[in-house]
């Protein structure tokens, strides 16, 4: 039964045809959870994988259709049949919802439940979960409340000292993307007037003019200089 869903999850990724998917949609879907919530670690992990290819594939909002596979993902991502599961089922969780979810309430519930993943034991699991709450950020059309908005860039800040790799660029991609949001990324450069940049670029040169003359060489052409003036006036 593993090779059997690494095939599917083979074909939904080479682009099988759309409406062999609208077709055997109920289907597919209700065998995507059958396996799971019963199968191995390794089949309940490919079959979320082609769970989240297939609602990508269908590509259309159903808040319906999310509705049916909204809780099995959740709880396979907090209780899942091994790292690779869990895994598995938070990235599908993730997508499934950017496709298919069409209440803003509902992004944000799963939201908060990749949120909860964030300090789980596995790292794969925290990244992939962080990963999965940036990407339906960009989802929402209205911003987060001020006071949820700062409790976010804390806990993001927070995980930017954890100790996989992985975790720290999720998160750190989680920051520039809530920065970037909210206008807060902006740099101070572009609040400075321009006639005081040229101003202070101007003093520079002429500040970088003075430490070449006192130098050895700069005392050595004002001699030169010097010279070329005396024989020029005799």
């Amino acid at each position: 039964r593993e090779k059997a869903w690494e095939r599917i999850v083979a074909l939904l990724r080479n682009g099988v045809r759309q409406d062999d998917c609208f077709q055997n949609a109920s289907t597919l879907t209700s065998r995507c959870l059958s396996a799971i919530k019963k199968g191995g670690a390794a089949e309940a992990a490919a079959a979320a994988t082609a769970l989240g290819l297939h609602m990508l594939t269908l590509g259309e909002p159903d808040e319906n259709l999310f509705q049916e596979v909204h809780a099995d993902l959740a709880k396979a991502a907090k209780q899942g049949k091994g790292a690779a599961a869990k895994v598995a089922a938070a990235e599908a969780l993730a997508l499934c919802c950017f496709v298919a979810a069409e209440d803003e309430h509902t992004t944000l519930a799963v939201m908060q439940q990749l949120h909860g993943l964030w300090d789980k034991d596995s790292a794969k699991l925290r990244a992939a979960a962080l990963r999965g709450w940036s990407f339906l950020y960009t989802s929402l059309c209205n911003p987060l409340p001020t006071r949820q908005l700062e409790a976010e860039l804390a806990a993001l800040s927070a995980l930017l000292h954890d100790a996989d790799v992985d975790v720290r660029a999720a998160a750190g991609e989680g920051l520039g993307l809530l920065y970037n949001s909210c206008g807060l990324g902006d740099s101070d450069f572009d609040e400075e007037d321009p006639d005081e940049l040229i101003d202070e670029e101007a003093e520079e040169d002429e500040q970088q003019q003075q430490q070449t003359d006192l130098s050895p060489a700069g005392e050595q052409q004002q001699q030169l200089q010097l010279a070329q003036d005396g024989a020029g006036s005799s």
